[in-house]
């Protein structure tokens, strides 16, 4: 296996040091071809036999990880597990890079597996764990709700390009088509959330305020105008999500590089996802409590004997 350069692995000094991950959130969606240092408790170094000799092994806890899988028996999202030992020893060398394979196959239908090809580095001095995927086979996807693609409207390939870019590490390009989406698609989520606003019968001023938000020309100016009135039930984790994602905007346009891109870019995904979600639900529940009072209100009539004359 081709050992990555190591510039790849160290960034030079004028540039900011790779992001932080869990070896959890590594396996399950971070890009290939980019540098993460892993934190947590999955990994250890293991104490020499020599009082005062330098650390030269580290001993690696691979985790169950969380993965879509495809199998006809699955269809949705699986705990996969390592189809090796559940921890692994790698010891320090030079030029300090240590090239593994992973499997890991689906716990509930054991037919899927991933496959990942990663290099490690150890830095002693800064006591870091560096790790880049060199490949991974099925390559890296994001499953998507169907209710989201509906969200983005007539932005589907822009979308597709978003989510290419976010499978390259190319963070810069997945930011701009995610915000280019945002700002085609302001009065789409606008609507959305009069919708809701209708059936939970709010009040003419939230819905003034609404309707007056769709005449702003950029998504940041119309967000200023709503952050305040959006219904409770759309709000996450207790934020207005189109806040939440009008400040994703922002850090993106002062972002310093790619890989600061590209995890602004994976929050803007998520948020829209929960967003998706939300409106579902919400347009879902009052549907069916409609439909619940209606038929309380007026009952089939039952057929029986005819009255007696």
């Amino acid at each position: 296996m081709k050992e990555p350069d190591e510039q790849s692995m160290e960034p030079p000094n004028d540039q900011a040091k790779p992001p932080e991950t869990t070896l959890e959130e590594f396996f399950e969606s971070k890009p290939p071809n980019v540098s993460f240092i892993i934190t947590g408790e999955t990994f250890q170094p293991v104490t020499p036999k020599t009082e005062g000799s330098p650390i030269n092994e580290w001993r690696i806890y691979l985790p169950a990880i969380s993965l879509w899988c495809d199998s006809d028996e699955c269809k949705g999202f699986r705990t996969f597990d390592s189809a090796t030992d559940d921890e692994l020893t790698l010891q320090e060398g030079s030029p300090w890079f240590n090239d593994v394979i992973f499997v890991f196959y689906c716990r509930n239908c054991r037919e899927s597996e991933k496959k990942y090809a990663v290099s490690f580095r150890f830095k002693n001095a800064d006591k870091e764990l560096i790790a880049i995927k060199l490949g991974e086979h099925p390559p890296l996807s994001v499953h998507l709700p169907s209710r989201l693609r509906k969200l983005v409207g007539t932005d589907q390939d822009k979308f597709n390009k978003g989510l290419q870019s976010e499978a390259h590490g190319l963070g810069v390009g997945a930011f701009a088509y995610y915000r280019q989406i945002l700002e085609n698609q302001k009065d789409r989520l606008i609507d959305q959330i009069i919708k809701v606003a209708n059936l939970q019968n709010v009040s003419t001023e939230l819905s003034r305020d609404l309707e007056q938000a769709k005449r702003q020309n950029q998504f940041s100016t119309a967000v200023g105008e709503i952050k305040h009135v959006i219904p409770e039930i759309l709000l996450i984790d207790g934020h207005n999500p189109l806040t939440l994602l009008h400040k994703a905007l922002s850090e993106g346009l002062h972002a310093g590089n790619d890989a600061e891109c590209l995890e602004i870019a994976q929050n803007i995904r998520v948020i829209l996802s929960e967003f998706s979600e939300r409106l579902h639900t919400a347009l879902k529940d009052n549907r069916e409590l409609k439909t619940a009072i209606s038929r309380i209100l007026n009952p089939p009539k039952k057929a029986g004997k005819p009255p007696p004359e």
